[in-house]
């Protein structure tokens, strides 16, 4: 831990951000699992598309209404989030549907939990008087010890995230629900009205407490909130600019018609004309502050956060650290390190390429001038790569090349066994743990003048690298897992960086 003097104090806890909370594997899972698929289309398809379709719309996820042959083929070969709807009445079809994932993409493994499942993610839609009996049915088919390999994935498979289709802001905004928020149980809401979305945003923070719960240092939940509308109405929502006077009122948006590749590059200009235009000025900061910031156009920029956050709250507590969301080049211009997410990189890559936002040409110029730490984590991390070099599983978008390697996308899925270097070179050890992955992508063939290798699966792929640099420069991470650990050493280095830049004289 560096001395006092080198790192401004301030890192205590902040009521204003409100306490961050250890989450468990699979709970940190499901919440990926859905924030992933944020800032893009889900579409709502009766007739099942093809990857190629919703590639030509950016399209992160499939609500599902289709049945039969066509779900099992579009289960089989899914490589987007899928959404399906759980109904009371119709438990053995849902049963049914996660018992076809398992098939696909699940696997015996020499692990701890000797089983693993992979594939995109099952998301499950249901109305709020039915929550209680998925619950019910998740307990029924809970793991435990003496199960065999496929009743374990079942039961994993079945404990997915659980999205509230809802009939106004009345019916999310009471303590029952908001306790259910608090314990995962509901990952998020969608609306269909948008007078309901606005209302349920400006106030859910106000909801009461029940008594169960110390209000004193609550985690604040951060429910997803989703859209449900015709292509048409979501272009008008993202067209009114009074719709998001109090900051973006929407993670997502489902398009309940069919979506030609017009209509969602209509809507999406539509988008990013809002975000360009709410965003447009540089963030303000306390004095004394290391300023990260978290990039918020597509992916699960909310878990990113919480694990800073949570790093700052329980760990980093004697750096004082702030965190903030950002969008446009000119919130970036004030930024001491930033985080890409998790998500899509597709989507993620038309939107950071965007002259409109100016996300990549204002990181690339920093980083030449050698004043924004980054840690590209994920999604982020697989496009962040050479475009020249191998890309196995990636969208035709190409990389930024940012950083020198390749990637295999989805390689990883489960708990995994990796090593994490320790130490420097001369000095490192190399130490094991169980790392919870997320269809975590590995580099291929990355440039050993330029990359150190910071973590690696046991035989020695790399899924996590660390740019070369002599001095303490701002450092540059990139990461196909989400780990505490590394974020710790990202947020210190870049601390240190910025005590010597003050040591120097080097104004900020």
């Amino acid at each position: 831990m560096p001395e006092p003097d080198e790192i401004d104090i301030g890192g205590a806890f902040d009521p204003e951000e409100g306490a961050s909370e250890i989450l468990s594997p699979k709970k940190l899972e499901n919440t990926m699992r859905v924030q992933c698929a944020h800032g893009a289309p889900l579409l709502t398809a009766s007739k099942m598309p093809t990857n190629e379709e919703l590639d030509a719309v950016n399209a992160t996820g499939v609500v599902m209404t289709a049945t039969g042959r066509r779900v099992s083929a579009f289960i089989r070969d899914a490589q987007r989030v899928v959404f399906h709807t759980f109904n009371p009445r119709k438990k053995q079809e849902y049963i049914d549907r996660g018992a076809l994932y398992v098939r696909h993409h699940g696997q015996e493994v020499d692990t701890e939990e000797g089983v693993r499942l992979g594939g995109p993610g099952l998301v499950t839609i249901a109305s709020l008087e039915a929550v209680g009996d998925l619950h019910t049915l998740k307990g029924k088919h809970a793991t435990g010890t003496r199960r065999s390999p496929q009743d374990t994935m079942m039961g994993m498979v079945l404990d997915q995230p659980v999205i509230v289709r809802v009939n106004g802001a009345d019916d999310a905004l009471t303590p029952e629900v908001k306790e259910r928020v608090l314990t995962h149980e509901i990952e998020g809401f969608i609306f269909q009205d948008v007078k309901d979305l606005l209302r349920f945003q400006s106030e859910w923070k106000g909801v009461a407490l029940p008594s169960s719960i110390d209000a004193s240092r609550v985690v604040h939940p951060e429910p997803s909130v989703l859209l449900e509308a015709s292509p048409e109405n979501l272009l008008q929502f993202f067209a009114n600019e009074q719709n998001f006077a109090e900051g973006n009122p929407c993670d997502g948006y489902i398009v309940t018609e069919p979506l030609s590749p017009s209509d969602a590059q209509r809507i999406w200009d539509a988008r990013v004309t809002r975000i360009a235009d709410a965003h447009d000025k540089p963030l303000e900061f306390p004095e004394g502050a290391l300023r990260v910031g978290v990039l918020n156009l597509q992916g699960a920029s909310k878990v990113e956060r919480w694990m800073l956050k949570q790093l700052r709250q329980q760990i980093l507590t004697w750096m004082n650290i702030r965190i903030k969301m950002v969008h446009t080049r000119q919130e970036i211009e004030n930024l001491h390190g930033i985080v890409y997410p998790g998500g899509w990189h597709g989507p993620q890559l038309m939107l950071y390429n965007d002259p409109r936002l100016g996300i990549n040409e204002a990181v690339r110029q920093a980083i030449a001038e050698e004043r924004l730490g980054v840690l590209f984590s994920c999604a982020g991390a697989i496009g962040a790569g050479n475009p020249r070099k191998e890309r196995i599983g990636c969208s035709k978008h190409p990389p930024s090349n940012f950083l020198d390697y390749g990637i295999h996308n989805n390689k990883l899925s489960g708990r995994v066994p990796m090593r994490f270097r320790r130490g420097d070179n001369g000095s490192e050890t190399w130490e094991e743990r169980m790392t919870n992955c997320v269809g975590a992508p590995i580099f291929l063939n990355p440039n050993p003048e330029q990359l150190q290798p910071l973590v690696t699966t046991m035989d020695h792929a790399p899924v996590a690298l660390k740019k070369r640099s002599i001095g303490p420069k701002p450092p540059i991470y990139t990461a196909g897992i989400h780990s505490t650990l590394l974020e710790s050493e990202w947020l210190e280095e870049l601390g240190r960086s910025q005590a010597e830049k003050r040591r120097k004289g080097v104004q900020d």
